[in-house]
């Protein structure tokens, strides 16, 4: 088995096992905050060059195994096997197995504060680990890699959960075989099994093991030596020679027992068997304080045994010109041996291994690159690790009872379509045509709603010249020259609902009627004599009104008008038509139906969202790119966006906004561009983890359509 391979599993073990023992100053049970998880999903290599995001990945099947350990509701670990072909339009197709450690840290918990019965999780990490990349059964690379990614978790009944995970992962021209520089992106998604949901809060028993952001840092300076030998186990031997070394690092613990450290070690590395070179090691460490694991917490104690896993990137460079020989990655385990002489500033002495690839190690050879370093360190604002807990602070906040079951309903109507033709002036051209529309919908709150649906059954108009994919008719009271043509029709629109009496005169639960306008989107396909002949983007607004003749049922009556596009016309003239249809039908409500002003425990009421409220405006800048969605080749360039918004419920907004500059693609060519865009918002962290007025992160994913005018970059040509 790779040297390397196994390095990288002990370090990840070690990783781990941090946390494998605990008493009272941890959670209650040794199996609290252990977990296992398994995914499925789709994996691609893209180039990245110096002139931007060059595409050209081909989407690849992507498995994933792991299991780990949450040590605080902030951070926690886990190992894991991520496995698939991966390839590119430039290289053959090869199998990679990514056996990897990562460090997550959840940001819900950080910036909103813990809450055990929170479901939704938003988890960014780093990873690194080694890489084996096989083709046709045999090995044909072992490589370290390193990258970032974004684990979303939704939590289910009992132990599981479900997980979606996006991975970016760094690769060299080695491990991408023979790109430059290249990175493995994947996405899957599957299920986590948590062996015993942790409750931090109640397992501290009234104290705190986790001190604030702020606390519990410290820096660290040394000096020493270093000592480079290679690893040939057929004819083992020292090869190293002892060399200068300086070492710089910060870093904070994170529990009494955990510990994170970013530093740069550097100066010389020296062999018989290579020149002298100079390096620069930027690393991160995970420290584990195995005295404090195995003995109770003593702030006083005076010597502490930490032992811990290390990566990074190591620059190497000749010594009289600077000039860079290597790039690699480069892993290893470390320990440090800790004296507390005076207050805050302790001695060290800190052994570190590290295993260097045969390029790195500048021998053509597997090396091991040895050093011993001393000097001292001093923490920052120490914690004591012994705060009282400060209870939760009270949600004095008003808000909405909505329960994600409540306030949907279902509708259905019958009326009839028709169409007018847009030129210069308005033309009415259309022929009255039967139409049948149904859906279901929800309201998020007494003046904001949405609703799913489709309509039909058929579209007519007057043409001037025939289509030979409809059915036309020739010869009509418009002359000869005219064409009555029909197609058959279903649009599958999205509206967004306001309702506009509970906005001027307040929610009102004996109110006969409700006046709501909509805005709707949506995709038209029209039927011809040979089945589908055109599908298009169609939007457009509409009024709704309802009169209710029980708690449950009312009259529904429906005016919608669809602009098109010129493909969708009947008439081959270059218009865009204006399809517009009337609607007779029933809404019936399901589930609990209504805005009850229940007076909550701590004395709220109901929050009534008036039409003035929650109002917001953004810039933002930023880039874009363009590209086909098989063989992506677009390149970055610059943009701006300006919108306008308002929350009509803690989990549902709109927005108008205006993005532009300028496109690019892979051939150079410069696209100059405006987009007016409307934005359907929901709040996903607001839905599932319930509205907070303090929370200070918050996700929405969110729908748009719009209007985009592009025209050649330097010129007006549109």
């Amino acid at each position: 088995m790779s040297k390397r391979l196994i390095l990288a599993v002990v370090a990840a073990l070690l990783s781990l096992t941090a946390y494998s023992r605990v008493d009272s100053l941890a959670v209650s049970s040794p199996k609290a905050g252990w977990f296992l998880g398994a995914g499925a999903g789709i994996q691609g290599m893209v180039d990245i060059s110096h002139s931007g995001l060059i595409g050209g990945g081909l989407i690849s099947p992507s498995f994933e195994v792991y299991g780990g350990k949450w040590f605080t509701p902030q951070v926690g670990a886990r190992i894991g096997l991520q496995a698939g072909p991966l390839g590119h339009e430039k290289t053959e197709h090869f199998n990679i197995f990514y056996f990897h450690n990562d460090l997550m840290w959840n940001v819900l918990n950080r910036f909103d504060g813990y809450r055990p019965s929170r479901k939704w999780e938003f988890i960014p990490y780093g990873h690194y680990g080694f890489l084996l990349e096989t083709r046709g059964g045999s090995v044909i690379e072992r490589e370290f890699a390193a990258g970032a990614g974004l684990q979303a978790q939704y939590r289910l009944s009992g132990p599981w959960s479900v997980t979606m995970d996006a991975r970016a992962m760094l690769l060299n021209g080695r491990a991408s075989q023979g790109l430059a520089i290249a990175a493995a992106n994947s996405l899957t998604i599957g299920a986590r099994y948590d062996f015993k949901p942790y409750t931090f809060h109640e397992a501290y028993g009234g104290e705190v093991f986790q001190g604030d952001f702020w606390n519990d840092w410290f820096v660290s300076g040394a000096l020493g030596v270093t000592f480079l030998t290679v690893v040939d186990f057929k004819e083992p031997t020292l090869t190293g020679r002892f060399a200068p070394a300086i070492e710089l690092a910060a870093g904070k613990w994170v529990t009494p027992r955990v510990g994170v450290r970013a530093g740069i070690q550097g100066l010389r590395y020296d062999s018989i068997r290579t020149p002298r070179f100079g390096f620069l090691y930027p690393h991160l460490d995970l420290l584990w304080n195995l005295s404090n694991t195995v003995h109770p917490m003593e702030l006083d104690r005076f010597w502490n045994f930490i032992p811990y896993a290390h990566y990074g990137v190591i620059l190497e460079y000749t010594p009289s010109d600077m000039k860079t020989l290597e790039r690699e990655y480069a892993a290893g385990i470390g320990l440090i041996n800790r004296f507390n002489f005076a207050g805050p500033v302790d001695a060290f002495v800190d052994l570190r291994a590290q295993m260097l690839t045969a390029a790195a190690s500048q021998a053509g050879i597997h090396s091991l690159g040895l050093s011993a370093m001393g000097g001292v360190s001093m923490e920052i604002n120490p914690s004591g690790w012994n705060r009282p807990i400060a209870p939760l602070p009270p949600d004095n906040t008003r808000y909405q009872e909505d329960r994600f079951l409540d306030n949907w309903f279902v509708w259905g109507g019958a009326g009839v379509n028709t169409a007018m033709a847009l030129h210069r002036r308005l033309r009415f051209n259309g022929r009255f045509t039967p139409a049948l529309d149904a859906g279901i919908g929800k309201w998020f709150s007494p003046i904001a709603g949405a609703r799913l649906g489709i309509q039909g059954i058929s579209l007519s108009s007057w043409g001037t010249a025939p289509k030979a994919q409809v059915k036309t008719a020739e010869g009509t009271w418009r002359g000869k020259d005219a064409y009555a043509e029909s197609v058959g029709m279903a649009y599958v629109h999205a509206d967004v609902l306001w309702n506009l009496v509970n906005t001027l005169y307040g929610y009102d639960p004996v109110r006969g009627f409700d006046l709501a306008p909509y805005m709707h989107f949506g995709v038209l396909s029209e039927f011809g004599k040979d089945g589908l002949y055109e599908r298009e983007y169609a939007a457009g607004a509409g009024l709704m009104g309802v009169l209710w003749l029980t708690d449950k049922l009312g009259v529904q009556l429906d005016l919608r008008g669809s602009l098109l596009t010129a493909n969708a016309a009947l008439d081959r003239v270059d218009t865009h038509p204006l399809a517009m249809s009337a609607m007779l039908g029933v809404q019936y409500a399901l589930g609990d139906y209504g805005w009850l002003e229940e007076e909550k425990a701590d004395g709220s009421r109901v929050l009534l969202n008036g039409i003035g409220d929650n109002w917001w405006i953004s810039v933002l800048g930023g880039i874009n790119t363009i590209g086909a969605l098989k063989g992506f080749d677009g390149r970055i360039s610059p943009a701006l966006d300006f919108g306008l918004g308002k929350w009509l419920a803690p989990q549902f907004g709109l927005r108008l906004g205006w993005q532009g500059l300028s496109w690019r693609t892979a051939a150079d060519e410069r696209m100059d561009f405006g987009y007016v865009h409307g934005d359907v918002l929901w709040n996903a962290v607001n839905t599932f983890a319930d509205y907070s007025r303090d929370r200070r992160w918050d996700i929405v994913p969110y729908v748009h359509m719009g209007y985009m005018q592009e025209q050649e970059t330097g010129t007006k040509k549109v």
